[in-house]
């Protein structure tokens, strides 16, 4: 694959990221039920309707509508409990987690509520991505697994 036919499947990857919404087998979500959230749960099917978990071992799955679902907020505390380090450049906080030959970088903007992901190679620092206004756990699951990172995400440690 040339240089630019590589260039140019890394824009559609990127572009495929931002449209729709992007829900995946495996993705954190939480459904909107009787007035109230539930617990963090995770996909397991999706056809017209999806197929839900819940983490805890006392319930089984069930099905919801999908415009009952909503987005975790990915936060600093859902990180680094997932691995990635803190560290500080010129007072800039970021979050970083090295998986196989990727580097994930997580920056959080200054008011928190939403985030910048870029991935590079490990190897030559490539920058493959850098995304904007990430604020869910399932977006930063999906671009992990566009890139081919296999990243499997815990909510409860």
């Amino acid at each position: 694959m040339s240089d630019v036919e590589f260039i140019k499947k890394l824009k559609r990857r990127n572009m495929m990221i931002q449209s729709g919404r992007g829900l995946s087998i495996g993705n954190w979500v939480q459904v909107w039920y009787q007035d109230r959230l539930s617990p963090p749960m995770f996909i397991t099917d999706i056809s017209n309707i999806v197929t839900l978990k819940i983490t805890s071992k006392q319930y089984e799955s069930f099905d919801c509508e999908i415009d009952d679902i909503r987005g975790i907020p990915l936060s600093p505390l859902f990180l680094l409990k997932n691995g990635f380090e803190e560290r500080s450049d010129l007072g800039i906080t970021h979050y970083v987690c090295k998986i196989d030959d990727y580097i994930i970088i997580v920056e959080f903007t200054l008011n928190g509520s939403s985030a910048s992901v870029a991935i590079t190679t490990e190897k030559d620092s490539f920058m493959l991505c850098q995304l904007e206004n990430i604020d869910y756990i399932h977006q930063l699951q999906n671009i992990c697994g566009l890139y081919g990172i296999n990243k499997v995400f815990k909510f409860y440690k």
